[in-house]
């Protein structure tokens, strides 16, 4: 009896360290290789997410969208050397918003949320000093750029900003924008619907050159089409198991994040809205 117990109690304990490994290698996400777009604009892709910095021609400000989380944080952090820092933060997620810790005195902007996630996602870093309610934009002044900053409202949660650079024409959308990665439908205010129509205004209200997605390589406006396309074709399918399986092989190539995300879960929000469409008809 007690070798069976002790047995039991072993693979036990060999399951738990397997599920925590497999837990660490899904959310891994490698820093890569920073890109320079110019003298003062620098794209650091991976870490947790890409994020952008705008550094004044003097070095003394930095601007920065997205922190990062961990380890890909810590790195973002020593490479930003300015003592007068703005963070915009495109949501709480703690990818996003993680490495806020590391700038206690910087100027935060960041859509309105539940405090009470951005509190557990950020670490209870610093609450934004500017909050943006659903379809607000603030404009700001950044040496000769001129940067928007625009709360989306609900789309991969509650409320998405994108930041767009006027002069360069780049746009960081944050996790509006997932390029050939299946994109995440877990947070509960996340709604499909909107996050298609969001994609079609961002494709025609706006002159882009760059987009900086929130995961993935850094890509043209291309990707806003092949997005709505990834969507609206899952959705026009979710009653025909024929097109979904022809569909499953057509986006096998992208990547997923075990557990978080893939097609199987992008479908299973898109039968959950559709049904909480049919049943406010009925």
């Amino acid at each position: 009896m007690g070798n069976i117990l002790v047995s039991i109690v072993l693979f036990i304990f060999a399951l738990l360290v397997g599920i925590v490994v497999y837990l660490i290698r899904s959310f891994k996400d490698p820093i890569r290789e920073d890109i320079q777009y110019d003298d003062n604009l620098k794209i650091y892709p991976g870490g947790g997410c890409n994020s952008i910095v705008l550094t004044a021609a003097d070095k003394k400000k930095a601007l920065i969208v997205d922190t990062k989380y961990f380890k890909g944080a810590k790195y973002l952090r020593n490479q930003v050397t300015s003592s007068d820092i703005t963070i915009i933060n495109t949501h709480f997620h703690v990818d996003h918003a993680r490495g806020n810790k590391l700038y206690p005195h910087a100027h935060v902007i960041s859509g309105a949320c539940s405090w009470k996630h951005w509190d557990f996602d950020t670490g209870h870093g610093k609450r934004p000093d500017h909050v943006l309610d659903p379809g607000e934009e603030l404009k700001i002044k950044f040496g000769d750029e001129t940067i928007r900053i625009i709360n989306m409202g609900s789309n991969h949660t509650a409320t998405d900003c994108v930041v767009y650079l006027e002069k360069r024409k780049v746009l960081a959308a944050g996790d509006i924008v997932w390029n050939q990665v299946h994109p995440m439908v877990m947070d509960p205010n996340c709604n499909i619907s909107s996050w298609i129509k969001t994609l079609h205004r961002l494709d025609n209200e706006f002159e882009i050159n760059t987009i900086v997605p929130g995961h993935g390589d850094i890509t043209d406006k291309s990707v806003l089409t092949e997005m709505r396309e990834y969507f609206l074709s899952l959705k026009n399918a979710l009653a025909d198991s024929d097109r979904l399986r022809l569909l499953k092989n057509k986006y096998k190539g992208m990547k997923s994040l075990p557990i978080i995300t893939g097609l199987r879960k992008t479908v299973k929000k898109l039968k959950k809205e559709a049904k909480a469409v049919r049943n406010n008809l009925d």
